[in-house]
């Protein structure tokens, strides 16, 4: 049902930014069968942690307003209101909003809150917000999906190493190393793009949610991800997905 997110959509100044943050080397290379079965168990460990999945499965509607920022200046500013059991989203940034289906990638656009019916500029707003879903809601939850479909979990020099089988999300090559403390809650990440980025990433501002852990920023000494306004709920929301649902 869910699909995974990857890597942070950014501009230039960004990408700068991050690519010089670290020198770490990260391994991508295939896993023992004996590192694959520690990431098994370390990956679980984490989870449970962290609330369990059965706690996050619960949840109805996770809401967050996500900015980026690099050198003090917000490169990426928008909100995402998500229903994981229906498996659809309502994106809006500045005066647009997108009502996402994320299985199929379609959707209806809304300017000033008239639909866009081009069909050629519906695509292209749909596109650009199926992406920053991906990126953005991956930022949030994405220790809640080490067992999504095509990940590969593994213990490689002492750390949690998750992989991606090819064609899983929109960036396969991706590689994440979880830091976690002696009581297997994550306190950040590092991790390289298969575009070459790399970031070493600290956890902050942790908060429990219907019994569900978040973080509302990560960060490293030069960029920051932020999580404002976020709320999550185990009661669906139909209001906020009304062209989705006709209503």
């Amino acid at each position: 049902m869910r699909i995974r997110s990857h890597s942070l959509v950014v501009t230039a100044a960004l990408a700068v930014a991050l690519g010089s943050c670290s020198l770490f080397s990260m391994s991508a290379r295939p896993a023992t069968d004996e590192e694959a079965r520690q990431g098994d168990e370390l990956a679980a460990r984490m989870v449970q942690a962290m609330g369990g999945m059965d706690a996050f499965r619960k949840l109805r509607l996770i809401s967050f307003h996500f900015q980026a920022v690099a050198f003090g200046i917000t490169v990426r500013d928008r909100r995402h209101d998500w229903d994981p059991w229906r498996n659809i989203s309502r994106y809006t940034k500045d005066n647009v909003q997108v009502f996402l289906r994320l299985g199929d990638r379609t959707g209806r656009v809304f300017v000033d809150g008239t639909e866009v019916t081009d069909p050629a500029k519906r695509d292209a707003e749909v596109k650009e917000a199926f992406a920053a879903w991906t990126n953005d809601h991956y930022w949030l939850v994405s220790p809640y999906k080490v067992f999504d479909p095509g990940a590969r979990r593994a213990v490689i020099d002492g750390m949690l190493r998750i992989s991606f089988e090819g064609g899983v999300g929109l960036t396969p090559g991706d590689v994440y190393y979880y830091k976690l403390n002696g009581r297997y809650v994550p306190t950040g990440w590092k991790f390289k793009l298969e575009n070459g980025l790399r970031q070493d990433v600290t956890y902050e501002k942790q908060r429990v949610l219907e019994g569900v852990m978040f973080w509302e920023e990560k960060a490293d000494p030069i960029s920051r991800i932020l999580f404002n306004d976020l709320k999550v709920s185990t009661v669906p929301d139909d209001a906020l997905f009304a062209p989705l649902l006709g209503k």
